[in-house]
């Protein structure tokens, strides 16, 4: 995808999304923030992002179980293969957990999540994606 940015000489530059890249920080920049009841004791899709620059994002998603004692699971997938830290809680409150990461152009940034008795769920929401986008070798002036 191909944007216009303006300098600060007021001359409007082309830049190519893709030759973008981001880095880990506390800017928003993605999120799907909707609370989500996993009742499954096995690993399931429960957000889903799809990537649309590459680099490494800072991944926060809050776990919990929907009650104290059963265990809440989650881990960040990345095209449907596990990669980023298993989790597990059994606090019933939210607990906010944080990962920086690589992905690629594309990638399907996925949270799994599966609790130990199907009768309270894990919990999951607010994931997101945090990052600095830098304009790498992309700037070419429009005349």
């Amino acid at each position: 995808m191909s944007l216009y940015h303006p300098t600060l000489q007021g001359v409007w530059k082309y830049y190519d999304k893709r030759l973008s890249i981001v880095l880990p920080s506390e800017n928003l920049r993605h999120s799907n923030d909707a609370t989500k009841y996993i009742y499954n004791t096995s690993a399931t899709k429960a957000k889903e992002i799809t990537n649309g620059i590459r680099g490494k994002w800072r991944v926060k998603f809050q776990l919990y179980s929907y009650v104290g004692g059963a265990t809440a699971y989650a881990q960040i997938y990345r095209n449907g293969s596990a990669y980023g830290l298993s989790r597990a809680t059994t606090s019933s409150t939210p607990v906010t957990y944080t990962e920086d990461l690589f992905f690629d152009v594309a990638d399907l940034i996925q949270l799994y999540a599966y609790t130990d008795n199907a009768d309270f769920p894990a919990v999951v929401q607010n994931f997101r994606l945090y990052g600095d986008i830098i304009d790498a070798i992309a700037y070419n002036t429009l005349t």
